[in-house]
């Protein structure tokens, strides 16, 4: 009788087992040894341009238009429509400053010109000149006098009552057009012939006013009178002075 043969199958389950077992425990081993995972390096980002801060404006203030030029026995301003002033100048003054200030108010340039002095009590002038408007300034030389010692070193003629919409205001209510009668009824000092050899007739303001030479020296602001002359015919008033007064 045959003995029977021993089984292979759970022998080698038992082998199978026995190495997967191994490689378990392995794999184990090796992952216990590696060390943690290295994460990706972040990745730069480009970063966020500051808040730009606006550069600092800076404005120049504007400067108010001038709506009047108003004389006086001292000289004349230049005032904005509300009456704030924009330029004063006084007789004495050396008019360059005034003639780029009248020149940025008219708009325009004047033209110049020339007015012979006697080299002695009066002096050269230079003369600009606005329509309707004129200013005259004395011309200082090396070896002539300063200015203040001259009684008049500057004078204006007005031929107009506005330049443009600038008004030209004179003293005493006078106005360039105004009747020869509307002049006597505002009160003038004095009524005198003029334009000896055409007619007309000069009123004259303000005569107690002055810029005479004194014991202690010319006076520091030459203080004028203000003329108003006629046309020809004597009825209305043609030109408007601010000038000395004297009685040679």
């Amino acid at each position: 009788m045959d003995t029977p043969r021993p089984r292979r199958t759970p022998l080698v389950l038992g082998i199978v087992v026995g190495l997967l077992a191994v490689a378990v425990a392995v794999a184990l081993v090796i992952a216990a040894n590696r060390g943690p995972a290295e994460s990706e390096p972040p990745t730069a980002s480009t970063p966020a341009p500051a808040p730009s801060t606006p550069a600092p404006t800076t404005s120049t203030p504007a400067v108010p238009t001038v709506a009047e030029v108003a004389f006086d026995e001292r000289g004349f301003v230049l005032l904005a429509e509300d009456g704030e002033e924009v330029f004063s100048f006084l007789w004495e003054h050396e008019p360059s400053e005034a003639i780029a200030a009248l020149s940025d108010a008219f708009g325009g340039d004047p033209t110049v010109g020339f007015i012979q002095g006697d080299g002695s009590h009066y002096p050269d002038y230079t003369l600009w000149e606005w329509p309707g408007f004129a200013l005259a300034g004395m011309v200082e030389t090396e070896d002539g006098k300063p200015r203040e010692e001259y009684a008049r070193p500057s004078f204006v003629s007005l031929t107009a009552n506005s330049l443009g919409e600038i008004s030209l205001t004179p003293e005493f209510g006078l106005r360039i057009g105004m009747s020869a009668d509307d002049a006597r009824a505002s009160g003038p000092d004095l009524e005198e012939d003029f334009r000896e050899y055409d007619g007309g007739v000069r009123f004259v303001y303000g005569m107690d006013r002055g810029a005479f030479p004194t014991e202690e020296g010319m006076p520091a602001t030459p203080s004028y009178a203000v003329f108003a002359e006629t046309g020809p015919d004597g009825a209305t008033i043609e030109r408007i002075d601010y000038s000395l007064w004297s009685e040679l």
